[in-house]
């Protein structure tokens, strides 16, 4: 596994400020396990014919596989204008990625990458 540096990634940051879409996080969401070792997952509401929708959040997949809340810098750092005042300025470290393991319902698809539905409409 390749472990790039911090500015290998600085393209990404403020990438998700204007939202995102599945294939957004796919890519993104690869550079960072690539660069870490560190596998997210975006957890969307629903699939349907059109794709993934509904409300979305982000979460750090555990060893063993249980998701867990997102935490940290990460979130603020991908989804906020690089010049506001909030803006971190770097993702953090991956360790500080991980939060309390998440209480969700059992998810009912996903994509194969780093898209995950809990309700499946097609």
């Amino acid at each position: 596994m390749s472990m790039l540096k911090d500015e290998d990634i600085s393209d990404l940051q403020g990438c998700m400020v204007d939202g995102y879409t599945p294939e957004d996080i796919n890519r993104v969401f690869g550079r960072l396990e690539e660069a870490f070792g560190v596998r997210l997952v975006c957890v969307w509401d629903y699939f349907d014919a059109f794709g993934y929708g509904g409300n979305s959040q982000f979460y750090v997949v555990g060893d063993d596989g249980r998701l867990h809340e997102s935490a940290g810098d990460l979130y603020t750092w991908l989804n906020f204008d690089p010049a506001a005042d909030e803006a971190p300025s770097s993702p953090g470290t991956p360790d500080s990625w991980r939060g309390a393991p998440a209480d969700l319902a059992e998810p009912e698809g996903d994509d194969g990458f780093y898209n995950i539905a809990l309700e499946n409409r097609d």
